[in-house]
C-alpha cells in the first residue's frame, strides 16, 4: 500500500499540475479546436466526446475502449507518451548540437587558414616594401 502511494502520489501530483497550468488560461469560452472539439482555454486542453461521455483532458490525451467502457488512457500511458515525446525531441536536438559543432569546428579552422594566410601575405608585403626598388638606389650604386 505504501509503495502504491509512493508512486501515484507524485503520478497524481504531476497530472493536477499539469491540469492546474493548462486551464491558467482566460475563463471559458467556445472556440472549436484543430479537431472540431470544442476548446476551453487558449491552452490545448479541450472537451472530448466519446460514447456519451464528455473529458476535459488535453488534445492529445487518447480515450481507450477496454472491456467495453470508453475512458481516457492511463496517467502512467500518457505520461510515458509525453515523456517519450520529450525524449525525441531531445534526441533531435542533441543530433542538431552535434552537427552545429562539427561545423563550427570546420569555420574555426578555415578561420585559422584564412588568418595563416593573411598573416603570410603581411609578411611578404612588408619584406617587399623594405628592398628598394632598381628606381629607388641610391647615386652612389647607380654609377657602378
Amino acid at each position: 500500500m505504501a509503495n502504491r502511494l509512493t508512486v501515484y502520489l507524485p503520478l497524481g501530483a504531476l497530472l493536477a499540475v499539469l491540469l492546474l497550468a493548462s486551464l491558467g488560461g482566460d475563463a471559458a469560452d467556445d472556440r472549436s479546436g484543430a479537431a472540431g472539439e470544442p476548446t476551453i482555454t487558449d491552452d490545448d486542453v479541450v472537451i472530448k466526446h466519446e460514447a456519451g461521455h464528455q473529458w476535459l483532458l488535453p488534445r492529445d490525451w487518447p480515450i481507450e475502449r477496454k472491456d467495453g467502457v470508453f475512458k481516457p488512457a492511463a496517467v502512467e500511458e500518457y505520461l510515458s507518451m509525453k515523456f517519450d515525446q520529450v525524449k525525441s525531441r531531445f534526441t533531435e536536438i542533441d543530433g542538431r548540437l552535434d552537427r552545429l559543432g562539427k561545423r563550427l569546428e570546420q569555420l574555426e579552422a578555415d578561420q585559422k587558414v584564412v588568418h595563416q594566410r593573411l598573416r603570410l601575405l603581411e609578411e611578404r608585403a612588408q619584406a617587399a616594401e623594405q628592398v628598394p626598388s632598381e628606381g629607388n638606389k641610391p647615386a652612389d650604386e647607380k654609377a657602378e
